[in-house]
């Protein structure tokens, strides 16, 4: 998932890289610059989840019908497209994302990834208020729903998320109306008129002489009748709900889903923050002990 950091947070973390280096270079210490490296990578961690953490907490959660354009949260049951179900590979049920994982047990009894999947496809979320297509291409999804099967040596892990449960989505949010985002009065009118004189519409409504020809005042009344049909057209695309869509956000925020509820999903993160924050004061402290002993 792609983070903006700011000047001082890269430099933080370049510092804490540099003195390991420095360490493993001037002093051959490998301790000490382990040490330093884990406290630059406890650093990142803690960066890294207390962005998300504040991006789930300070978004409230908007209808879908009147959410604004731009960066939103909503939360709804989601439902697969029309047409062809996507199916997940171990289980084969109905699914409207997976993440698909192969692992191979090693000599030293470990797990190593072996093969890995992931769905891309799009599926639609609804509220009571309307409904909004999301594109999970290259998606954050944070899912609880895991399933694992062991078969000799090789370990198969399904996260998947099924069709009607709710979801929490949060993303870029832009919304397109046929009264918004159609052709103008002006050119629905030529493009209609055009296609009655090629289809021989206009003379079989309007030559009123049956000359074959359509003179001034026949053209007159063909292009009154257009317009009366324009001006349906437009009053009926008004009734016409817009068709919301998310995705990433183009300042670089990726989109992001999940089957938890986003106060569970943002205590979940400020954990994982307050951890990582744990980590780089231990590793810190182990550092500057280690430092002084060699000295």
């Amino acid at each position: 998932m792609q983070l903006r950091y700011t000047l001082p947070e890269w430099g933080g973390m370049l510092a804490f890289v540099s003195m390991a280096v420095l360490a493993l270079w001037r002093d051959g210490s490998m301790p000490l610059g382990m040490a330093l490296a884990g406290a630059g990578i406890a650093l990142c961690g803690w960066v890294y989840c207390h962005r998300l953490h504040r991006r789930i907490a300070d978004a409230p959660l908007v209808p879908i019908a009147t959410a604004p354009q731009g960066f939103v949260s909503i939360a709804g049951r989601g439902r697969e497209l029309q047409g062809v179900p996507l199916r997940s590979p171990l289980t084969h049920l109905p699914c409207l994302w997976y993440h698909y994982k192969v692992e191979e047990r090693d000599n030293n009894d470990r797990w190593v990834g072996r093969s890995e999947e992931c769905s891309d496809s799009s599926f639609v979320v609804a509220d009571a208020t309307g409904e909004a297509f999301v594109d999970s291409h290259g998606a954050k999804v944070v899912c609880s729903q895991e399933h694992v099967e062991t078969d000799g040596n090789f370990r198969h892990i399904l996260r998947v998320l099924a069709p009607g449960q709710q979801l929490y989505v949060q993303g870029h949010l832009s919304s397109r109306s046929a009264s918004v985002d159609g052709p103008s009065a002006r050119a629905r009118l030529g493009h209609k008129l055009a296609a009655w004189k090629q289809n021989g519409e206009a003379h079989a409504r309007f030559d009123l002489d049956r000359n074959g020809e359509l003179d001034m005042q026949e053209w007159e009344l063909a292009r009154a009748a257009a317009q009366r049909e324009v001006r349906a057209e437009q009053r009926e695309d008004l009734r016409t709900a817009p068709t919301h869509y998310l995705q990433h956000s183009p300042d670089g925020r990726v989109l992001l889903i999940s089957d938890l509820d986003p106060r569970t999903l943002s205590r979940r993160y400020q954990r994982h923050a307050w951890a990582c924050l744990a980590a780089f004061f231990a590793l810190v402290a182990w550092a500057w002990q280690l430092y002084h002993h060699a000295s």
